[in-house]
Formats: structure tokens, sequence, C-alpha cells
């Protein structure tokens, strides 16, 4: 009579205590800077990243930025690590994280002109790429964060009649 439901019950918290023991390091936030940018201007993406975790300390990890081909890298603080314009990743090597550390990394980019609508939404991911410690096979939504900045283009000029000449 009770064998299902305890079952069951013992499946919940079996999944509950798996939840708990998901990786501690969390990209905590990005934000963009202007929230709207122009062409042929700048725009700033600051990631904020913590070990959440109260006594595990993560180590060997990597953080890896993907952006739009719209964007061109200008500058970043801390330095990365690596860049592949190719591939528009830029990555940093964070290295050990103890409980409740973190950093900040500021990317500057320059916005590409020329694009082929008035408004257009630019993408930029940032997400840990890699890292060593307990749990880190689990996996979950906070590993990865994007944030969207819109581009008000030149809007392209309204053909007008020319003027017949007065006679």
């Amino acid at each position: 009579m009770f064998g299902k439901r305890w079952l069951y019950l013992g499946v919940i918290l079996l999944a509950t205590l798996a939840l708990q023991q998901c990786i501690g390091l969390r990209i905590t936030d990005i934000w963009d800077d202007p929230e709207i940018a122009i062409e042929g201007g700048t725009a700033a993406y600051t990631i904020v990243y913590k070990n959440t975790s109260s006594e595990d300390t993560y180590r060997d990890i990597t953080l890896a930025l993907n952006h739009d081909t719209h964007l061109n890298f200008v500058d970043a603080t801390p330095a990365p690590s690596a860049r592949d314009e190719n591939e528009r990743e830029i990555t940093w090597d964070v290295g050990t994280l103890g409980p409740g550390h973190g950093g900040t990394i500021v990317v500057t980019f320059l916005v590409a002109e020329g694009f082929p609508t008035e408004v257009y939404q630019l993408q930029v991911t940032v997400q840990i790429a890699g890292i060593t410690g307990k749990g880190v096979g689990i996996r979950t939504s906070r590993d990865k964060e994007t944030a969207y900045t819109l581009i008000e283009g030149h809007p392209t000029p309204t053909p007008r009649p020319t003027p017949t000449p007065a006679q």
C-alpha cells in the first residue's frame, strides 16, 4: 500500500539532493552599456561570476565569451587569455576560486557600421567553458548568460522628388 508512494518520495528526495550538489560557480550577471548603442560607437559588457558555494573550491576555471559578428574587440579588463576572431570567441583563464570568491570582467567592443536595418540586436554570450572540482558533472542554466544590445542604425534616407523648375 505504501510501497509506490515511498518509492516516489525517495526519488524526489534523491533528485533534490542531486540538485543541491550542483556546481557552485555561477555567471551571476552580464549587462551592456549602453543598452542602445549606435553604429561606429562602443559597447561595453560587464560580466560578474562567483563561487556561490560555502565550502567548495573550484580550479582550472575558464570563461568563454562569444560575440556578434558586428562587434570588434577593443579592450578587456582583465586582459583575456586568448582570442579567436574567426570563432568570435574570447577566453579568460580565471584559475581557482574559493568559497564566496568571484570577479568581474569588462569587455569593450567597437560596433560596426552598415547594418541592413534601422534596428538590429547584438548578442554576447558568456559561459563556463572549463572547471574542475566537486559537482562539476552537473550543469545548470546558470553556466551561461546572454546579453542583448539594440543598435540604432542610420536610417536609409527617403528619396525626395526633384522640384519642377518654375517657368
